[in-house]
């Protein structure tokens, strides 16, 4: 039998601040017949752990179009724009770092929101950051907590622009490629991401989405605001997203590609 292992992220985590994890994982690594991750950089972490260059293959999570369906052209601006974030409320997620920077996209578009799906630890925190808002700013971010897996292509296509703001958090932990990332692409949302985890893998800056380095101070926010105040980019990116997934990135294309590490 074929021995593949896969990496998601925190299991890259753990090996790299235990020694006793980096010991075992290598040899894992090591007897591997293949080693798939998610993002280049945890295939890069498992190169340095011991697998074999030539059986490490980055190979991203995949998406069905049919549940994540590609909005009507026009449709986000028949209504006031909503920025969208999704994920744990944890901090390696970057949710803070999106909340300080809200006014300078809110205060873009007067009818704007900004809204967080997910539950977890930093709830309180982020709350606390909204709190700290001024009023007119903190009265249209909205944290929905937990929203279930069934509503999430609604609130994708609900979405004007989706945004990832990943970090690398306190203790050296981030993101792989979070699957909301190609699930947003998928329907059309004009996406905006950190250069943490493996967003840039999939996102063409300025073509698919835009990618903006996540220490670059306050270029989160101003990219979420250029693409609030340009209906026709916005637009074109989502268009173009949706087209890669399609076209590269749906399930059965990465089924595909991973029966034939099996048997190859």
């Amino acid at each position: 039998a074929r021995h593949i292992v896969s990496l998601h992220g925190s299991d890259i985590y753990v090996a790299n601040s235990r020694r006793l994890c980096q010991q075992a994982d290598g040899f894992v690594f090591r007897s591997a017949d293949q080693v798939t991750a998610c993002s280049p950089y945890l295939a890069e972490q498992a190169i340095r752990l011991g697998a074999n260059p030539e059986r490490v293959h980055f190979l991203p999570y995949g998406v069905d179009p049919a549940l994540f369906p590609e909005r009507e052209r026009g449709a986000s601006n028949q209504h006031a724009p909503i920025v969208l974030a999704a994920g744990r409320l944890v901090e390696k997620k970057g949710f803070r770092k999106l909340i300080e920077q809200a006014d300078l996209f809110l205060t873009a578009r007067a009818d704007a929101e900004l809204w967080i799906a997910g539950d977890g630890d930093d709830r309180q925190t982020l709350e606390n950051a909204v709190s700290a808002k001024h009023s007119d700013v903190a009265r249209r971010i909205k944290l929905l907590g937990r929203v279930e897996w069934s509503r999430m292509p609604e609130l994708f296509r609900r979405a004007s622009v989706f945004v990832m703001p990943s970090i690398s958090d306190s203790r050296g932990n981030q993101d792989g490629l979070p699957n909301v990332i190609l699930e947003a692409m998928s329907s059309g949302a004009a996406v905006v991401a950190t250069d943490i985890g493996g967003a840039e893998a999939v996102i063409d800056d300025g073509v698919t989405g835009i990618i903006v380095p996540a220490n670059a101070g306050p270029r989160l926010g101003e990219a979420i605001a250029e693409l609030l105040s340009n209906p026709e980019m916005r637009e074109g990116i989502g268009l173009a997203a949706s087209e890669r997934i399609r076209s590269q990135h749906t399930w059965q294309i990465m089924a595909r590609k991973l029966g034939e590490l099996f048997v190859g």
